[in-house]
């Protein structure tokens, strides 16, 4: 593997593993808040304001966090069926058109939540309830919109035989 590539290739790893590290404390948290709402609820009668709005929003944070290390890691959905009946080359090649396949996909999560990204922006969009608690949307909308890209990253990156490379 060429220095840059090895650069490349660290690069990737370390963007994905601290994704995956802020969303593992991010989830821990969540769980916190949801379970000292339940206590709250059960004990107090008073569940915490905004508990729902800020669940709601945080998983599909979690999710988009997580995917380029999923990706990376080998972790997506993958039927290994048919891997006994044909050639381990043939397995490669339809590993890595499945590998461009991701990367088109997630190129166009990325670009169809641009605008919404751009809007939540420019109006200072907000979940939740102006009496209750308001969660702004634009910093979910761009860790989506930069998830998405890092995860299309990766699968090309893995298209390119270059994962498979630096674990050598």
């Amino acid at each position: 593997m060429s220095v840059r590539a090895g650069a490349m290739d660290r690069a990737l790893g370390w963007a994905n593993g601290a994704g995956h590290i802020v969303a593992a404390f991010w989830l821990f948290a969540l769980a916190i808040l949801i379970t000292l709402d339940v206590a709250s609820r059960a004990l107090l009668n008073a569940p915490f304001t905004g508990t729902a709005e800020i669940v709601a929003n945080s998983v599909v944070s979690i999710v988009f966090l997580q995917l380029p290390s999923a990706v990376r890691s080998g972790g997506m959905l993958r039927a290994e069926v048919l891997d006994a009946f044909v050639s381990p080359a043939f397995t490669r090649n339809v590993q890595r058109v499945a590998s461009v396949l991701g990367a088109l996909l997630f190129v166009a999560v990325a670009v169809s939540a641009w605008a919404p990204m751009v809007e939540a922006w420019k109006i200072s969009e907000f979940a939740g309830n102006e009496s209750t608690v308001q969660i702004p949307l634009f910093p979910i909308r761009l860790l989506l919109v930069l998830a998405s890209i890092l995860a299309a990253i990766d699968f090309l990156w893995i298209a390119l035989g270059r994962s498979d490379e630096s674990e050598d």
